[in-house]
């Protein structure tokens, strides 16, 4: 029994981190360039581990429009391993407790590039997963190719053998996103969602919300009243054998809609009125209306419309009701209305005066 054998076996009986059998395995490959960012979107890979045997195979998948096939893969244990670049030099890496290392031939095309890759292992009830980790201090997942065509480069396979554990995961979906407009009086109702994925056969347990600190609800929807301004939207939820996960943002509700605002001259009998005879009495109305705001203020002035020469004589009398005696045509009727949120509008209406 060789050296290595013996330190996997050891691993198997003594840790129980992986497989004592060929079992299936699945999972995504990546291709990193130098600043760790994707060369293309992960692809789904399968295969089979057999760490007793010593044996790990990968099925092909496509890179760059050529086939690329995983061969000669050398499952490696604890220690640090030396191994050839395929340039004639060589390159190392490391395998600590609770990993598992592999030295592998990768060919796409005609090229065929030789790499480590170092997985941290995680073992539970139903299987293990094995996560890529930075075997070369470069800063980037993976161990960066050393010759062409893609020297620099990282691949890193991430996979699970087995079931994955049980385990939970939550998002927040807001309805109609996560700034809204000012609805009704004071703010808004908003539905909240919490997006539960269970994995591994897990089972919800209980759900919490808080909004703002607040305890508001355990279904897995609610619809809080929302009022103007940032609120802190919080959920927690967990599975019936103690896995959990969270989620939080914040949702705020502002109010950027004007005022309504009616403008309009009435008659005796409260009626809008765009001309009047003289000798009559008729009403200034202004009324501002707001979603928001149930007390929006308004303000206007009344403005006499007549044609002046030079050295003509105006008579003006007033009295306790405004009364005022001028030549006119016409009288405009402007105002301006403004809700709590500083927003504002204006209107106007203009009464004819016929003889």
């Amino acid at each position: 029994m060789n050296q290595l054998f013996s330190v996997i076996l050891a691993l198997i009986l003594i840790t129980g981190l992986a497989p004592a059998r060929a079992e299936p395995l699945s999972g995504t490959v990546e291709v990193l360039a130098e600043d760790g960012s994707q060369i293309q979107p992960s692809l789904p890979i399968t295969g089979d581990l057999d760490i007793a045997n010593n044996t790990m195979s990968v099925a092909p998948f496509s890179f760059f429009g050529f086939q690329t096939v995983t061969q000669s893969i050398e499952l490696l244990g604890e220690g640090t391993h030396t191994r050839p670049d395929g340039a004639g030099g060589t390159i190392s890496t490391s395998v600590g407790p609770d990993q598992l290392g592999a030295y592998m031939v990768v060919v796409w095309n005609i090229n065929s590039m030789p790499l480590f890759m170092v997985w941290d292992v995680n073992s539970h009830a139903n299987g293990a997963s094995y996560t890529t980790i930075d075997s070369d201090g470069d800063g980037v997942r993976g161990q960066a190719l050393t010759i062409n065509p893609f020297p620099g480069l990282s691949l890193i396979y991430d996979f699970t053998v087995g079931e994955p554990p049980p385990g939970i995961d939550v998002a927040i979906d807001v309805e109609g996103g996560t700034t809204q407009e000012c609805a009704e009086a004071g703010g808004s109702s908003v539905s909240l969602t919490a997006s539960i994925t269970l994995t591994g056969g897990a089972e919800l347990g209980s759900i919490e919300w808080y909004v703002d600190g607040e305890s508001a609800g355990t279904e897995s929807s609610i619809t809080p009243f929302l009022t103007l301004g940032p609120h802190s939207i919080e959920v927690l939820v967990s599975t019936t054998t103690g896995e959990s996960d969270g989620n939080t943002l914040s949702v705020t509700i502002q109010d950027t809609t004007p005022p309504d605002l009616e403008v309009a001259f009435l008659d005796q009998n409260g009626n809008p009125i765009t001309s009047v005879s003289p000798g009559n009495y008729v009403t200034a109305s202004i009324v501002p209306s707001d979603v928001c705001d149930p007390q929006p203020l308004a303000e206007g002035s009344a403005v006499p419309v007549f044609e002046v020469s030079d050295g003509d004589s105006i008579k003006v009398q007033s009295g306790k009701i405004n009364t005022v005696a001028l030549p006119t045509t016409a009288i405009e009727l402007s105002a301006t209305a403004s809700d709590a949120s500083a927003n504002q509008t204006s209107g106007m209406a203009v009464l004819s005066i016929t003889e």
